[in-house]
């Protein structure tokens, strides 16, 4: 968070997620580890290895947020192919989707 501020991001952290099913609130206690700019969900870890698991559950986070971005990183990586994870919700190129209209 410090790190954020000093870049000059807005930043939250522990933010709330209200699941709504069916017009109703489910009283889930999920939260966002860190949301940047209202824009971007970095979910924390410590792990030796990141799990699918993990990007599930930021997917998730993003449609329930309806945000587009997210990262998962992994501070106890000593390979940088753990180290993080990009997960995308609703990516659409819209260039290549216009060009085919």
């Amino acid at each position: 968070m410090h790190e954020l501020s000093k870049a000059g991001l807005e930043a939250q952290e522990q933010v709330p997620i209200d699941l709504i099913y069916d017009g109703e609130s489910m009283g889930l206690a999920l939260r966002a580890d860190i949301v940047v700019e209202n824009a971007i969900v970095l979910e924390l870890k410590s792990v030796e290895k990141l799990n699918p698991v993990f990007s599930k559950q930021l997917y998730t986070y993003l449609k329930v947020m309806d945000k587009r971005l997210g990262f998962l990183v992994n501070f106890s990586a000593n390979n940088i192919t753990y180290l993080y994870d990009r997960v995308v919700n609703r990516f659409v190129n819209e260039e290549i989707n216009n060009k085919v209209e």
